[in-house]
């Protein structure tokens, strides 16, 4: 407790101490002519090394070694040298370490002790009035020290906590001094004991055993101190080794539970998107469609005046389209859904392809679009990935480059374990820097924001194409500098025929994937599809190429008008209520009379796995282009 805290009794009995401390150094210090006394200095060290020890008794009480120094000092040197030794022994006990808040309680225990040593030392000469007398009256003389210093010490201590508290002082005495009483006739029969073996010993013998006494003890209480740290260790370790099966078990459960949360979770998120890509997508192709069908017939008509806000809204509809198509496939790639689908083709096949797409992209932007090294080389890989990866490179070129020249170049090198196709796409646009490098690749994330304000984009067409790349035993790479361009490098090896079948699916053969089309003078073909306005576009897109649509809402209807009109071809979409599409298509493969008829299979999700294993005469994408359709059929 801090002085200014403390009752304004108390405060004033400790600076009484205080007074009284002050008073008893003025009188040693006017009389100093035993100081240099070897006898004095040798209780003195004593006192200095003696004075934060304590020796723990039978029970919770403590023995301070400094009590044992003032009692022999007292019997040996005389009051006057007992009240220094004490004052000295003191002020190492309370100072140490220095707190300026114990400066009161410095004060206060000079007095007290000093006050303590005065009493007991007269108290002592009254029974003891000569240092002559027999060792019984020395030991009654000592038993009374004893007794005053341990009255004198309790009673003042426990006036100073009764006046800060408020309480009893027979009630504070009682409840933590009265047991202290042995602790200080132990202390008093040291201090004899101690004085007869000096009366026999040398002095050059006790400065040297002093010394050697003190490293003892504290010696010995670092050893207890540290056994006793050890002692609570071990027995730490004991709990923590009981307890820990079962805390290993519990976290083990928690894991568990957090990993089943987890799972759950990820499986909502595939469905949500799964659904709600579909139904984002569903009206989409609907307005797409629609666009195209109104640019047609705007045509015809004669208004072309419509023709560019016509294509501005199909243009703005494929690239929502094409944004929802990313989300929905890293979606797959981060379930470990996606798998490749192995086929041999043609690599320059594929660059035309890629080519043909982004011409129109490096012609808006002024760009030179320039394609060398070798591209007659076959592969046995993913063809679609591969498209996929190419085009989003290339068309990134085109996008941030102006008036400059995007390269294409292909290198078939050969690696040191397998051969590997190199293909390097160059542009000499705006370039990065370094820290927008180490982010290119992640997920929703462009190189800057300002990027993202004047060229759009979600920030997901690289992040699927390094995935795609590494699904297919690759990867990608880049190197770039602001203001000198960028050049991304896809290394892959050519035949992926040999990896584990857990991560490719072959890929049917052309001649397998053909049914020879069954001849139909009608000219009919049935449309199945749950979307109104899907089957309303199609059913038009059917009559301008002369065909006859029969339009079915459900599988069953339009397998009943099948088997009744002998249709050209059968349209069937995939995602539908009730009965699906590929549900449907195992039902006309079974059929005795509709096995012969061709299936073009049409859906809004990349269901390549189901086109695998069924084998449709075709499989389109939505958005669906209608010539297409109709080269098919």
């Amino acid at each position: 407790m801090k002085f200014q805290e403390m009752r304004r009794p108390a405060r004033i009995a400790v600076s009484i101490f205080g007074v009284a401390g002050a008073v008893e150094i003025f009188v040693l210090l006017t009389r100093v002519s035993w100081i240099a006394d070897r006898s004095f200095l040798l209780m003195a060290v004593l006192a200095v090394c003696t004075a934060r020890a304590k020796v723990r008794l039978i029970g919770s009480s403590t023995l301070s070694l400094l009590t044992s120094v003032v009692l022999a000092t007292v019997m040996w040197l005389g009051t006057e040298a007992a009240i220094a030794v004490s004052i000295m022994g003191v002020v190492v006990q309370s100072a140490f370490p220095w707190k300026r808040s114990t400066l009161h309680h410095v004060v206060f225990n000079i007095g007290m002790i000093g006050s303590t040593a005065a009493l007991t030392g007269t108290g002592y000469r009254l029974v003891v009035p000569h240092d002559n007398l027999v060792s019984r009256e020395q030991y009654v003389g000592i038993l009374i020290a004893c007794f005053i210093y341990y009255l004198c010490n309790s009673i003042f201590v426990s006036m100073i906590v009764s006046l800060s508290s408020g309480t009893s002082i027979v009630g504070v005495w009682y409840n933590n001094f009265f047991f202290t009483a042995p602790a200080f006739f132990l202390a008093g029969i040291i201090s004899f004991g101690a004085l007869k073996l000096a009366s026999v010993l040398q002095f050059a013998v006790l400065a040297a055993i002093a010394p050697v006494l003190a490293l003892t003890y504290y010696s010995h209480r670092v050893y207890l101190d540290s056994l006793a740290k050890e002692k609570k260790h071990a027995a730490e370790m004991a709990e923590l080794n009981a307890t820990l099966e079962v805390r290993v078990a519990e976290r083990s459960e928690s894991l568990r539970v957090a990993k089943e949360l987890a799972e759950q979770a990820s499986r909502t998120k595939s469905a949500f998107l799964a659904n709600m890509s579909h139904e984002l997508r569903t009206p989409l192709n609907a307005v797409i469609g629609y666009s195209e069908m109104l640019q047609e017939e705007v045509s015809e008509c004669g208004h072309t005046e419509f023709i560019e806000d016509l294509q501005k809204i199909g243009t703005a509809g494929k690239h929502l389209l094409a944004l929802i198509n990313d989300i929905l496939d890293l979606s797959k790639i981060e379930a470990g859904k996606v798998q490749a689908h192995v086929e041999s083709f043609q690599f320059g096949d594929v660059l035309k392809e890629v080519v043909a797409t982004v011409q129109p992209l490096a012609t808006k932007n002024n760009n030179t679009l320039e394609i060398t090294g070798d591209d007659f080389v076959r592969m046995v890989s993913d063809e679609t990935k591969l498209r996929q990866v190419l085009i989003n490179l290339a068309a990134n070129a085109c996008k941030f480059c102006e008036g400059g020249k995007v390269s294409i170049i292909v290198d078939g090198q050969s690696g040191e374990s397998a051969d590997c196709v190199q293909i390097s796409i160059s542009d000499t646009g705006i370039g990065m820097r370094p820290d927008q490098l180490e982010r290119l690749f992640q997920p929703f994330v462009q190189a800057d924001s300002s990027t993202t304000r004047k060229f759009g984009g979600s920030g997901l067409g690289l992040a699927i194409s390094r995935k795609f790349c590494r699904l297919l035993g690759g990867d990608i790479s880049v190197t770039s500098a602001p203001g000198k361009g960028s050049t991304f490098v896809v290394i892959l090896p050519r035949d992926i025929s040999e990896t584990p079948p857990a991560m490719l699916v072959p890929a049917p053969s052309d001649a397998a994937a053909t049914v020879p089309p069954t001849e139909s003078s009608e000219g009919a073909i049935v449309v199945i599809d749950d979307d109104p306005v899907a089957r309303e576009l199609i059913a038009r897109s059917l009559r301008r190429e002369g065909y006859l649509p029969i339009c079915s809402s459900n599988v069953k209807e339009g397998l009943e008008q099948a088997r009744r009109m002998r249709p050209v071809a059968i349209r069937m979409d995939v995602k539908m209520y009730g009965i699906d599409g590929w549900t449907g298509l195992k039902m006309i493969q079974s059929d005795p009379e509709l096995t012969g008829t061709p299936v073009i299979m049409v859906s809004i999700v990349g269901d390549r796995e189901k086109a695998i294993q069924l084998r449709p005469r075709a499989y389109l994408s939505k958005p669906m282009n209608h010539a297409r359709l109709a080269n098919e059929i």
